[in-house]
């Protein structure tokens, strides 16, 4: 195996999302109710971060329609429409069981994605870069700024798609400048309204 693919396996945008929203549910006060559903919340999460949305794209990887990277950027629109279809109904559902930090962590996931399906008809921007450094600013916003050392990572993360030739410094860049801003701007607005 080369030696950067676990670089990209293990830094995939499902399972980082997995391993922030087991530290957001240990670190931030709130991101789950205290409430006898909490298991049944955090496994809602599990599922609407990383499992269904994700789903399409290993099926067609197991039908041998697409690599599990989705390198073609003219197969990519399908998938992100349903990745944000998903976290846009994770969200709602967090929102009803009153785990509304999780929800707005479900929604930044959608807009992000959102802006990387819509970037994605001008270029192949980086979802693996935007999936450390978009949900890292989340953490970061909530859990204070001893957080921002795991920001180490996205030069790593970005390395190992430049290095693989997967994408350019600039689909990367992008990817990091889009994904932070796009978070903080969804954060700012929504907290207005939770």
């Amino acid at each position: 195996m080369d030696a950067k693919k676990p670089i990209s396996i293990i830094f995939s945008t499902p399972l980082f999302a997995v391993y922030l929203h087991l530290i957001l549910s240990i670190f931030l006060r709130g991101y789950l109710p205290n409430t006898f559903l909490r298991p049944i919340i955090f496994v809602l999460g599990l599922v609407f971060l990383s499992i269904i949305p994700i789903s399409p794209v290993l099926w067609d990887s197991y039908k041998g329609r697409t690599d599990v990277f989705v390198s073609e950027r003219a197969q990519r629109p399908k998938y992100f429409l349903f990745a944000i279809v998903m976290y846009l109904i994770g969200f709602v559902l967090a929102y009803l069981l009153k785990a509304s930090l999780m929800g707005l962590f479900l929604l930044c996931y959608a807009t992000v994605t959102t802006s990387l399906f819509l970037i994605n008809f001008y270029t192949k921007v980086s979802v693996h870069v935007a999936g450390v450094a978009g949900p890292l600013t989340y953490v970061v916003l909530f859990l204070g700024g001893f957080w921002a050392l795991l920001y180490f990572l996205v030069p790593v993360v970005a390395w190992e798609r430049i290095a693989s030739k997967a994408h350019t410094k600039t689909q990367v860049l992008i990817a990091v400048i889009d994904s932070i801003v796009v978070t903080v701007l969804t954060v700012k607005v929504a907290i207005i309204f939770l």
